[in-house]
C-alpha cells in the first residue's frame, strides 16, 4: 500500500474553462426575474388559492361559533348570578335589621340601672301596640273590601239604568226618536 494520490474520473479530465459561459453573474450564471412565483398559473393553482381560503373561512366561522356560544353561557350564567345576588342582598338586609335589633337590646341591656323586668315591660308594650296596629290593618282591609263591593253593585245599577234607557230610546216611534 502506497501513498500515492487516488485518481478519479474527474480528476483525470482536462477542464478547459473557456468552454463553460461567464456571463456578468459571474460563475453560477443568471437569475430569473421571476422569483418564487408559479410561472405557469393554471386552474389547478388558483383551485388550490379557493381551497386555503375555503380552509380559513371555515376555521374563522368555527372560531366565531365558539366564541358565540361562550358568550351566550356567559350570559345565561350572569342572569342567575343576578338573581342570587338579588336574593343574597334581601338576606343580607333582613339579617342587617335584625342584627339592629339584637343592637338596640345590647345597648339597652349595657346601661347602667337597665333591669331586666324593664326590658319584659319594653316587650309587652311592642307587642301590644303590634297587635293594636295588626287590628287596626285589619278593619281598614274588611271597609275597603265593603266599600270595593259597594261600588261594584252601584257599577252594576248604573249599568242597568243606561240599558234600559237605551231600551226605550230604541223602542220610541220614529217622528218621536228624531225629536228626541
Amino acid at each position: 500500500m502506497g501513498t500515492t494520490a487516488a485518481q478519479g474520473v474527474a480528476l483525470g479530465t482536462t477542464v478547459n474553462v473557456s468552454d463553460r459561459p461567464v456571463t456578468q453573474q459571474g460563475m453560477r450564471g443568471m437569475k430569473t426575474a421571476q422569483g418564487p412565483a408559479r410561472q405557469v398559473q393554471d386552474s389547478s393553482y388558483y383551485v388550490g388559492i379557493l381551497r386555503s381560503k375555503v380552509t380559513e373561512l371555515m376555521n374563522e366561522i368555527q372560531s366565531l361559533q365558539s366564541e358565540h356560544k361562550q358568550h351566550e353561557r356567559s350570559m345565561n350564567e350572569y342572569g342567575g348570578l343576578q338573581k342570587r345576588h338579588e336574593n343574597l342582598l334581601n338576606e343580607v338586609r333582613a339579617l342587617e335589621g335584625t342584627l339592629a335589633d339584637y343592637n338596640l337590646a345590647m345597648d339597652k341591656a349595657r346601661m347602667v340601672g337597665t333591669d331586666p323586668a324593664e326590658l319584659n315591660d319594653y316587650i309587652t308594650e311592642f307587642r301590644a301596640k303590634n297587635k293594636q296596629f295588626a287590628n287596626e290593618i285589619d278593619r281598614v282591609f274588611v271597609i275597603k273590601k265593603q266599600k270595593d263591593e259597594e261600588t261594584k253593585q252601584i257599577e252594576a245599577q248604573i249599568r242597568d239604568l243606561h240599558e234600559l234607557a237605551q231600551h226605550k230610546i230604541n223602542e220610541l216611534e220614529p217622528e218621536k226618536l228624531n225629536r228626541y
